[in-house]
């Protein structure tokens, strides 16, 4: 598990309560680079509390919003799937386009127009 993805995972904006759970779940599963997260539907069900179906509504939304995303198998078949999010940036999401921009920026820039 690595720790320095929970911080920018907490300050997501827009999520639902179950998208953010999920997130933070396939977080602890991953490694120094934010990869190599294959836990079950079923594990993250019981992590999250909630029934499987939340879980894959859950992943495909964050899944279509970029904030993960699955790059091959791990053990027993499970979808393996990597965090994008930057540690770097505070409060950081990931744009539609594919850059990074903090919400900092997002905020002042609406404030200018």
């Amino acid at each position: 598990m690595t720790w320095r993805l929970i911080g920018p995972a907490w300050k997501v904006e827009g999520l639902t309560m179950s998208e953010r759970l999920v997130l933070l779940a396939l977080v602890s599963f991953t490694n120094e680079a934010g990869e190599n997260a294959y836990p079950s539907q079923a594990t993250l069900a019981r992590r999250c509390c909630c029934d499987r179906r939340t879980i894959q509504r859950a992943i495909k939304s964050l899944v279509e919003r970029g904030f993960i995303s699955p790059h091959g198998k791990g053990i027993k078949g499970t979808i393996m799937y990597r965090v994008n999010l930057s540690p770097d940036v505070k409060g950081a999401a990931q744009s539609r386009m594919g850059g990074w921009h903090s919400v900092r920026e997002e905020r002042h820039s609406d404030l200018q127009s």
